[in-house]
């Protein structure tokens, strides 16, 4: 039988999740931090297959509860005003960046693995054909894709190198 007293000790040493979008995972690599919404909020559950509006979210951050709480205060948050018919969520938010020395592990599904994979083929395809047009014209805008695709090809090989980077399943 579980006592209340060690739930609630697990709960505290318990992993936090932070469920995001694949552009905001793609931020959130490039800057080097989760930030928050434009309330000054960071959400998250204690439910790693938590699903945001019926579908799995499909980017996961783990994140070590103890280093949040060494610099912020957890608040709790239950439920959702747009989630009437559905399942409430009972979540945590802090308000502040959180940064990713703090993530254990980002579980990143193996279809977003191989789309990452074939966009950093094509921009580097991109990157020879604008260096071939802007030899042959000398046209700024050649230069600017050139540099443009070399930046989105390094913060997709910054994924895919990222020491915490854990490949799941699809769902």
């Amino acid at each position: 039988m579980i006592r209340l007293i060690d739930l609630l000790r697990e709960t505290q040493h318990a992993p936090l999740y932070h469920a995001t979008t694949y552009v905001r995972f793609l931020s959130i690599i490039n800057d080097n931090k989760i930030k928050p919404n434009i309330l000054g909020y960071i959400f998250f559950t204690r439910d790693k297959n938590y699903k945001v509006g019926g579908k799995t979210t499909p980017i996961v951050f783990k994140i070590d509860q103890e280093k949040i709480r060494q610099r912020y205060k957890i608040f709790p948050r239950v439920g959702d005003i747009a989630n009437k018919n559905k399942r409430i969520e009972a979540e945590e938010v802090v308000k502040g960046q959180i940064p990713l020395e703090w993530v254990k592990e980002i579980q990143v599904p193996k279809s977003i693995i191989r789309e990452i994979e074939e966009t950093i083929q094509t921009a580097e395809e991109g990157v020879e054909w604008a260096k071939q047009q802007y030899y042959k014209t000398k046209e700024e805008r050649f230069k600017k894709g050139i540099e443009t695709r070399q930046k989105r090809i390094e913060i997709y090989k910054k994924v895919l190198n990222h020491p915490k980077l854990s490949i799941t399943p699809n769902n």
